[in-house]
Parts: C-alpha cells; sequence; structure tokens
C-alpha cells in the first residue's frame, strides 16, 4: 500500500522576537520530512491560495 504525508507549513515572512524574518522551511515541514522519512512515505505539499 503506498503512504503519503501531507502538510502545509508557513514558510515566509514571520514574526519572531519582536521582528519580522524570512524562513525557507517552517517547523511543520521539518516535521513532516522525518516522519514520511520514517515511515517510507511520499510527501505532498498544500499550497496556500492567492
Amino acid at each position: 500500500m503506498a503512504k503519503l504525508a501531507v502538510f502545509y507549513s508557513r514558510a515566509d515572512k514571520n514574526y519572531f522576537g519582536g521582528s519580522y524574518r524570512y524562513i525557507t522551511e517552517g517547523n511543520t515541514e521539518k516535521a513532516a520530512k522525518m516522519i514520511a522519512a520514517a515511515a517510507g512515505a511520499a510527501l505532498w505539499v498544500l499550497q496556500k491560495l492567492p
């Protein structure tokens, strides 16, 4: 049976410690990659609608 890990992670401009910073990979994406690797699953990223 095929395995699929689906996630949405908000990478881009984020607010940290009183200022905005640009991040390329959100925490949810990091966790999803670890889960997919452990489960041998493919990754599917849900895209933000415009």
